[in-house]
């Protein structure tokens, strides 16, 4: 399901819930059609800032358990299937496959 890119305001700033990391966004959506770029899940997507429309990248997305905002840090996220922050995998962790919890020490 594609959904509307919202564009950002002046004060749209993504803040990662669990490191506190704050960037400003440009948009938050699941693709980007100019660049033929389809995410597999919504995200904060923050244009490249050397001045020239050359791209950019997904900084962030929110939570699929919670709903807050995470980045894309290994520290903060994991993605499978869908986003969950660290604290949602680790309540729901036996429903990872054993290779994933190993992977993230639970």
């Amino acid at each position: 399901m594609q959904t509307e890119a919202r564009p950002a305001t002046e004060d749209n700033y993504f803040v990662c819930s669990v490191c506190g990391m704050r960037e400003k966004y440009h948009v938050e959506c699941d693709s980007i059609k100019r660049f033929g770029l389809r995410f597999l899940e919504k995200v904060y997507f923050v244009k490249d800032g050397s001045g020239e429309d050359l791209g950019g990248f997904a900084v962030g997305s929110d939570c699929s358990v919670c709903r807050r905002a995470v980045c894309h840090a290994n520290e903060c996220s994991v993605f499978y299937a869908k986003r969950f922050c660290k604290a949602c995998f680790v309540q729901h962790s036996l429903q990872f496959p054993p290779q994933m919890r190993q992977a993230f020490g639970k």
